[in-house]
C-alpha cells in the first residue's frame, strides 16, 4: 500500500491518533539510521508521512523571523520537525512545548548549536511574522540561539503542497467565519539524523520531551562513534 492510498484510507483522525508502530517486531536497523527500530516496527507498513529510515523531504520555506528561506535538510545535524498553528489552544501548545523543552535541554548540555527545530504552520493567513514572534514569546521559545525557525508557507495552496502532498501530514480547516476557524490535523514530530533520515516519529498529543531527549542523546552518541 503506498503512502497516498494509506493516507486516504485512514483519514485525519486515524493518522494523528496512531500510537506506536504497526505490525510485527523487527530488530535490525537500516544502514542510514543510528537508533534501533522502534517498538513494533514493521517495514511493510507504508505510512503517509516519512517513517523510520525514510529521508526527510527537502523543502525550502520562508522563515519570517529569520528573514530568509530555510531548507528542511540543510543543517547537517539532528532536526526536529512538527506542524502547528498559533491559534490552536489544545494539541499544538503541547507539541511546541515539547520541542521547547528539548531546546532548553540542548542549551544546558552544550549542544544547542547541534540540533535544529522546525515547526511548520498550517495557517499562513493568520500566522504572520508578528504573530509568530508573539507566539514564540508566549511559548518561551529562545529565538536568539539561531536553532529555532518557524516556517511559514507563502499561501494556503503552498501549505497544502508542502504539508500534505510532500510530507503526508493530513489537516482540515473547520467551517467557520473568515477569522474564526481551526484545523483538525495529524499530531506528529519527526526526529531526523545529520544525514536527513528519520530516526523517530512521535505521534499523539504529548510525546513527552524526556523521551525525545533520550533518543536525541543516543542518536548523537551513536552518530559520533
Amino acid at each position: 500500500m503506498n503512502r497516498r492510498t494509506y493516507l486516504q484510507a485512514v483519514g485525519v483522525g486515524g493518522v494523528g491518533s496512531s500510537a506506536g508502530c504497526l505490525g510485527g517486531v523487527f530488530t535490525s536497523r537500516p544502514e542510514n539510521v543510528s537508533l534501533d527500530p522502534p517498538e513494533g516496527y514493521d517495514p511493510d507498513i507504508d505510512l503517509p508521512y516519512p517513517g523510520y529510515g525514510d529521508p526527510l523531504p527537502s523543502v525550502s520555506l520562508p522563515a519570517p523571523l529569520a528573514g530568509r528561506q530555510v531548507t528542511t535538510t540543510a543543517f547537517g545535524h539532528p532536526t526536529l520537525v512538527t506542524f502547528f498553528f498559533t491559534s490552536c489552544l489544545d494539541v499544538c501548545p503541547a507539541l511546541v512545548a515539547n520541542l521547547r523543552a528539548v531546546q532548553v535541554d540542548a542549551a544546558e548540555n552544550g549542544y544547542g548549536d547541534q540540533v535544529t527545530f522546525l515547526p511548520v504552520t498550517f495557517d499562513p493567513e493568520r500566522d504572520t511574522e508578528s504573530t509568530l514572534r508573539a507566539y514564540a514569546e508566549r511559548m518561551n521559545v529562545n529565538l536568539t540561539t539561531g536553532n529555532w525557525h518557524f516556517l511559514r508557507p507563502s499561501s494556503a495552496k503552498r501549505t497544502r503542497e508542502v504539508i500534505t502532498d510532500t510530507f503526508g501530514i493530513t489537516y482540515q480547516r473547520t467551517a467557520s467565519t473568515h477569522s474564526a476557524y481551526e484545523f483538525v490535523h495529524s499530531m506528529v514530530i519527526l526526529l531526523t539524523n545529520a544525514e536527513g533520515y528519520v530516526e523517530r516519529v512521535y505521534r499523539g498529543q504529548n510525546p513527552q520531551a524526556a523521551r525525545i531527549q533520550a533518543d536525541l542523546r543516543t542518536l548523537r552518541r551513536r552518530g559520533s562513534s
